[in-house]
């Protein structure tokens, strides 16, 4: 989604192809996403994790084996202050990510070019193939 809109501004810019021995994306992909499926995970179970940190536990590992340490998040939240206070972190990795992307991608003038409007957008993803 992220590609079609910034693709819509109409820089010239598209993300390069992450699928190609040429161009090195996993190193610096994969901490985002690893960041952000701990950040997701930890955002949907602070109850949880905070019950399992305080019966001692000190990291949960996660599908694929990703650790989360759960020194390193706040889990004394309710649910839905969780909710906010983690998405609000994961908006901000996402950020960070498409700031790292367009200027890998030589097209750093995107992170203060003003956006298109919603209308402009549909527009652009009806004309899209």
């Amino acid at each position: 989604m992220a590609q079609w809109y910034l693709e819509g501004i109409e820089t010239g810019f598209s993300f390069p192809d992450f699928v190609t021995e040429e161009y090195d994306w996993k190193t610096w992909v994969n901490e985002y996403i690893t960041e952000s499926k701990r950040l997701l995970t930890v955002r949907r179970n602070t109850t949880a994790f905070s019950l399992l940190a305080e019966g001692g536990s000190d990291t949960v590992v996660r599908k694929n084996g990703i650790d989360i340490v759960l020194a390193e998040y706040d889990l004394d939240f309710p649910r839905s202050e969780a909710y906010n206070q983690y998405g609000n972190v994961h908006t901000e990795l996402c950020t960070n990510f498409l700031n790292e992307s367009v200027t890998r991608a030589g097209h750093d003038e995107l992170i203060t070019t003003e956006g298109i409007g919603k209308a402009e957008f549909v527009s652009f993803l009806e004309k899209a193939e």
